[in-house]
C-alpha cells in the first residue's frame, strides 16, 4: 500500500478523495483538514505521496509543500495539487513549484486513484 497524504480544507472533497483513494485498495489515507495538521502528521508517519489543495485558507498548498520538503525523509516526496484554478498557466506554475501534476477540481472520485497512480509512474 502507498502511504498518501491527503489535505484539503474543504470537508467533503475531503471525505470522497479519501473515500476514493481508500477503495482502490492501494493507498493508505493520512487525511488533514489543514496545512499545518499536515506538516505534523507527517514527521512521524513520512508518506511516499502527498495529494494536497492549492488554496487553503492559513497556509496555501505550495507554503504546505514547501515546508513538508525541509522535513528529513520527506524531501522528494511526489507531490500532486488538487485545484479549481483549471488554466494552463496555473498548472505549469505549479509544476514549476515543484508539483508533480494537477488534478481539476471538482475531480471524478471514479478516476482519482488511477490519476494519483499515473502521476506517480511519471515522478
Amino acid at each position: 500500500m502507498i502511504k498518501l497524504l491527503l489535505v484539503d480544507d474543504e470537508p467533503d472533497i475531503l471525505e470522497v478523495a479519501e473515500l476514493a483513494l481508500t477503495m482502490s485498495g492501494e493507498f493508505d489515507i493520512i487525511a488533514c483538514a489543514s496545512g499545518a495538521e499536515a506538516i505534523d502528521r507527517a514527521r512521524d508517519l513520512l508518506p511516499e505521496v502527498v495529494l494536497l489543495d492549492y488554496r487553503m485558507p492559513q497556509m496555501r498548498g505550495t507554503e504546505v509543500l514547501d515546508r513538508l520538503r525541509k522535513i528529513k525523509g520527506l524531501e522528494q516526496v511526489p507531490a500532486i495539487f488538487l485545484t479549481a484554478q483549471v488554466d494552463e498557466a496555473s498548472k505549469l506554475a505549479l509544476q514549476g513549484l515543484g508539483a508533480n501534476g494537477v488534478i481539476d477540481k471538482p475531480f471524478d472520485p471514479m478516476t482519482l486513484a488511477a490519476q494519483v497512480k499515473a502521476f506517480l509512474k511519471r515522478a
